[in-house]
């Protein structure tokens, strides 16, 4: 009895905490995400901002990839090993910051992989940065590494206001404010990263306004599989009954998770492709890359 009702305790949190997490792993997760985001986002906006990227190598744009996804990992895991945390003597597999960089790696290659592509044929956009040769399917492997603490920050935050929405809101309109506001955030995540990253230019494409509108919401399709997925991890899911009680993510869970929100991603951005078609009266060409295309996105 005493272990059920401490499993049950999240449901009946008070509306005032709602934003916390479910359970200390979760709570201390978040804030460890969080707390971070203004350091890596200082770092790349000092790059744009100082234009230090003028200067910079294949070598170097890694350097910063590594510098800024790396701490995603080893802050979580250092305070564990030299603090008491939430998290300090349990299994590693059973953390939530690692199920969170499981999730995350996950969505991320498999977006940069493949998505990258769509972006490429859809929107005409395209990456001049130097690479020398490092480039995973065409897409330049730094862009791998700093979609990690793009995507730690974007889903932490989302999942904090998800969660106080589902806590506020009455049940009877629940399931509706929850599906606007998840595409209102997906909107406004894309609309702002888009805008920010302009200053950038070896992020390219033909027409600025029409990449910052429309494409993105094209964008936006992403984060409308993954905000909600993400949120459940070690949770409930979002649209579920206040009453039901969070539940821990096995790592088979959390990966599957991860390859659904990937693949409902992949279908939406298809259909789009099927059904609008490119932004541009022709593919733009791909620079700095060792394959032009991949056949899917053709």
């Amino acid at each position: 009895m005493v272990a059920d009702k401490t499993n049950r305790q999240p449901a009946a949190k008070s509306k005032t905490s709602s934003i916390a997490g479910p359970s200390p792993s979760k709570q201390w997760s978040e804030r460890v995400f969080l707390s971070y985001s203004p350091v890596w986002i200082a770092v790349l906006a000092a790059i744009v901002k100082l234009k230090l990227y003028e200067s910079f190598t294949a070598e170097t744009y890694l350097f910063v990839g590594v510098a800024t996804a790396a701490p995603c990992v080893l802050i979580p895991l250092l305070c564990d090993l030299l603090w008491t945390t939430p998290d300090s003597g349990r299994p590693l597999f059973e953390r939530h910051w690692f199920k969170v960089n499981l999730w995350i790696a996950i969505v991320g290659y498999i977006g940069n992989h493949f998505y990258t592509h769509y972006f490429y044929q859809v929107l005409g956009m395209r990456y001049t940065v130097p690479t020398d040769g490092w480039t995973i399917n065409g897409v330049p492997v730094c862009m791998y590494l700093l979609t990690h603490p793009y995507f730690c920050s974007y889903h932490s935050v989302t999942t904090q206001i998800l969660r106080a929405i589902r806590y506020k809101t009455p049940a009877i309109w629940r399931t509706g404010v929850l599906c606007a506001a998840i595409t209102g955030i997906a909107y406004i995540t894309a609309f702002m990263e888009t805008y920010t990253i302009s200053g950038f230019p070896h992020y390219t494409y033909p027409d600025w306004t029409l990449m910052l509108t429309v494409g993105s919401a094209f964008y936006a399709m992403l984060f409308l599989a993954t905000f909600p997925l993400f949120a459940r991890l070690d949770e409930c899911s979002l649209f579920d009954p206040i009453e039901t009680p969070s539940r821990a993510s096995p790592l088979s869970q959390t990966m599957l998770d991860a390859f659904a929100a990937a693949m409902i991603a992949f279908c939406l951005f298809d259909v789009w492709r099927l059904a609008v078609g490119p932004f541009v009266s022709f593919p733009a060409p791909v620079v700095n890359v060792d394959v032009p295309s991949v056949p899917f996105a053709q």
